[in-house]
This record gives C-alpha cells, sequence and structure tokens, in this order.
C-alpha cells in the first residue's frame, strides 16, 4: 500500500442521541493534511456520525471538505468521504477539483483512523 494522504484530526464537543437499541454519536472535528500531494484545512467542522448498534456492531461515516493545494501549488479542495466498521479498515471516496489530484476519484482506497502524537489521524492509502 502507498500512502498518499496523512490528515491530522482535531475533536470538537460531541453530540449524541440515544433510542432503543441504537445510539447515535455526532463528532464534529477539525483536520489539516500535509504531505506532498496536497496540504490544506477544512473549511468548517467535518462530522464522524457513529452509530453504536445494541449488539456491539459500529457503523463509522465521516464527511469533511479540505481547501487547500496541490503538489503543483495549484488551489484545490478535496471532499472525503469514509465509511467502515473497524477505525482500522475504513472505505474513503474522493471528490476532487484538482486535474492533479483527479486520480484519487478512481483509485481503490484504504483508510486507517490512529491515535496520532496531537489527536487522530487518518491515513488514506491506495491499495496495490
Amino acid at each position: 500500500m502507498r500512502l498518499l494522504l496523512d490528515i491530522s484530526i482535531t475533536l470538537l464537543e460531541p453530540r449524541q442521541v440515544a433510542g432503543e437499541g441504537l445510539r447515535v454519536v455526532l463528532l464534529p472535528f477539525l483536520a489539516e493534511a500535509n504531505g506532498p500531494l496536497f496540504w490544506g484545512k477544512t473549511l468548517q467542522e467535518g462530522v464522524d456520525t457513529q452509530f453504536h448498534y445494541a449488539d456491539g456492531r459500529v457503523h463509522l461515516s465521516a464527511r469533511y471538505l479540505l481547501e487547500g493545494r496541490d503538489g503543483e501549488q495549484n488551489a484545490c479542495r478535496l471532499f472525503i468521504q469514509n465509511e467502515g466498521t473497524d477505525p482500522l479498515c475504513c472505505r474513503p471516496v474522493i471528490c476532487t477539483d484538482s486535474r492533479e489530484l483527479a486520480f484519487l476519484q478512481e483509485l481503490p482506497l484504504l483508510a486507517r483512523v490512529q491515535q496520532g502524537t496531537k489527536g487522530l489521524c487518518v491515513q488514506i492509502f491506495a491499495e496495490e
């Protein structure tokens, strides 16, 4: 696997609601990406919506929009939607207005969400 994006996440105040057999947690966050392909930060808060089921299953669904510059220093935006049931094996979908980064929309991707030195870290890899 080849690392494409390394994104630092700063969590904000969570919100939640619990119903019969389901608890939904909304985790707003700010994000910042640094790397040779892209650097930038969230335009506004992203949100990770976590569905916690009574049987122990968890579904993660994060969405956010980053604004910054691609490797050619062109201004661009990246929308990232990250879905999964395991923080170490999520499936991101990326949409971008960068010609240089358009290949990210076509690749099979894998994301890992882990504890970093200053909070959470999302690493997005190309599955090769």
